[in-house]
Order: C-alpha cells, then sequence, then structure tokens
C-alpha cells in the first residue's frame, strides 16, 4: 500500500492497530483508548508518525492461486 493516511480518528478499541507492508504512511491525532498492547504495530512499513510504535513479524499469507487462464466476462 501507498501513501495510507490515519488521521484525526478517536474512540475505544479492545485491540491497537496493525500495519503491514506499507510506504508513505501518515499517522497523525489518534486519540484512542481501552486497547491493550501497544496503539500501532508496524511490519515492513515507512512514513511519518510512527515513532514509537512495535515493530512486529510481517503477517503470513497464504501462497496465491495458480490460474491457468485469466478469467474473461461474457
Amino acid at each position: 500500500m501507498d501513501g495510507l493516511v490515519l488521521e484525526n480518528i478517536s474512540g475505544t478499541c479492545s485491540k491497537g492497530i496493525s500495519l503491514a507492508n506499507a510506504v508513505q504512511v501518515s499517522v497523525k491525532n489518534i486519540p484512542v483508548t481501552g486497547f491493550a498492547g501497544p496503539l500501532l504495530s508496524i511490519a515492513n512499513v515507512t512514513g511519518q508518525g510512527l515513532e514509537g510504535a512495535t515493530t512486529v513479524d510481517a503477517p503470513k499469507v497464504p501462497p496465491a492461486i495458480a490460474v491457468k487462464e485469466p478469467y474473461k466476462l461474457h
């Protein structure tokens, strides 16, 4: 993902925000409460407002399905 902006988000949640595989991220003014653990966890993320974020392992993604022929609309 390129250019994700999370700004002026407020509320309560039980879990913080997790981001992975993103560049040019901007995180600003997120007064969220009620969560356990870190507010922001990142894996392979660059950008602004990431100071204090916890670095975690990248999520495991299942292998892509091999497609023999592209889908065609009829």
